[in-house]
C-alpha cells in the first residue's frame, strides 16, 4: 500500500508533509493530481501520512510523480550528480552535469510515447578553479515512484540515439529529510525533493541509464 507522503495545501500554497498540519480535515490539503481533499493520518501504528477523504481511484502516486517534474524542472543551472559503478571505476564516486534546460512532457513521435522529461545537460570541467564547458548533450528523464520501465518501453525508446535516465524516488528518505528541514526551508518538501534528485548519495535517488545510445564517453563508468 502507497502511503501518501505529501499533501498541497491550500492554506499554505505549497506541498507539505504531514508534520507540518492539523490532523484529519483540519490540515485543508488536495491532492493536485486529482484535485480532491486528502485527511492528514497522525496515527501511533502507521507512520504520518495523507489519505483521500471519500473512496477514490487516485492512490496519490501522480502527485508525488508531478511534484519531482516541477523540482526538476526548478532545478536549472543546478549540477546534477551521477554515481559511478564501483566495479568499473573503484576510486571515482560521481560526474557532474549542469541542468541547462528543461522540458516537461515530450512526445516522442517515432516511439509513440511521451516522456517525462527531455533535458540538455552541460558537462564541465575544472581547470584552475575555473569551470569550462566540454560538451552538451540531451537525455530523457523518467521519473519512477513505484513502476520501472518495462522492456517494451526500452524497445520503443532505443529507436532514438538518445539516452534515457531512470530515476527512482526513495519517499521515506524524501519525507524523513523534509522533516528534517521543517526549521530550515521556507518548502521543505520541494527542498527534500531537490536534494533527492540531484545528488548521489546512498539515500539520494536512484539514477540508472537505461538506454546509453548517444551517452556522452565522459559517463562510460556511471551506472
Amino acid at each position: 500500500m502507497l502511503l501518501i507522503p505529501f499533501a498541497y495545501s491550500k492554506a499554505l500554497g505549497r506541498y507539505v508533509c504531514p508534520d507540518e498540519v492539523d490532523q484529519g480535515l483540519k490540515c485543508e490539503c488536495i491532492c493536485t493530481e486529482c484535485g480532491k481533499a486528502l485527511i492528514a493520518k497522525q496515527g501511533e501504528t502507521l507512520r504520518w501520512h495523507f489519505a483521500h477523504q471519500s473512496d477514490s481511484g487516485c492512490g496519490g502516486e501522480g502527485m508525488v510523480h508531478k511534484l519531482a517534474k516541477e523540482c526538476l524542472k526548478e532545478s536549472v543551472t543546478k549540477f546534477m550528480r551521477f554515481p559511478h559503478d564501483k566495479e568499473r571505476d573503484p576510486d571515482s564516486k560521481y560526474t557532474l552535469a549542469k541542468i541547462e534546460s528543461v522540458k516537461i512532457e515530450v512526445w516522442m513521435q517515432r516511439a509513440n510515447r511521451r516522456v517525462d522529461a527531455g533535458v540538455l545537460f552541460g558537462i564541465y570541467e575544472k581547470e584552475s578553479d575555473l569551470w569550462t564547458l566540454v560538451t552538451h548533450f540531451k537525455a530523457v528523464i523518467e521519473i519512477c515512484v513505484t513502476n520501472p520501465k518495462d522492456k517494451s518501453y526500452i524497445s520503443d525508446m532505443s529507436n532514438y540515439s538518445i539516452p534515457v535516465l531512470e530515476m527512482r524516488l526513495n519517499q521515506e528518505e524524501i519525507l524523513r529529510r523534509a522533516i528534517n528541514q521543517l526549521s530550515k526551508s521556507a518548502d521543505p518538501v520541494k527542498s527534500s525533493m531537490k536534494i533527492h534528485l540531484l545528488n548521489a548519495w546512498k539515500s539520494s535517488c536512484k539514477k540508472e541509464w537505461i538506454i546509453r545510445n548517444g551517452l556522452p564517453s565522459l559517463f562510460r563508468n556511471c551506472i
